[in-house]
């Protein structure tokens, strides 16, 4: 898995843990708001995986919250500039 996969997965994860604890939801509760296995969600907020968008708009809709607030990278990302071919050296 590249990178910028695991790093969206992780993102995507910490989004959901944040929003389910600011609603004060359990995972077991989430999952009986949202027709998601538990042990789903738990997968999610971990970063093993990601849900479809449908998926996660029922997520969102039972943190009450847009489905954006989840997808999108809560950190800026670090990018390194590429240097000019004529200044590389390899």
């Amino acid at each position: 898995m590249k990178t910028a996969d695991k790093a969206f997965l992780k993102s995507f994860g910490d989004n959901l843990r944040a929003a389910r604890y600011q609603s004060k939801m359990t995972q077991e509760e989430l999952a009986k708001h949202t027709g998601v296995k538990r042990e789903l969600i738990s997968k999610y907020e971990m970063g093993d995986c990601c849900p479809s968008v449908e998926t996660g708009k029922k997520l969102a809709d039972a943190l009450s919250i847009d489905i954006n607030d989840l997808f999108i990278a809560r950190y800026k990302w670090e990018l390194t500039p590429i240097e000019p071919a004529e200044q590389r050296t390899n």
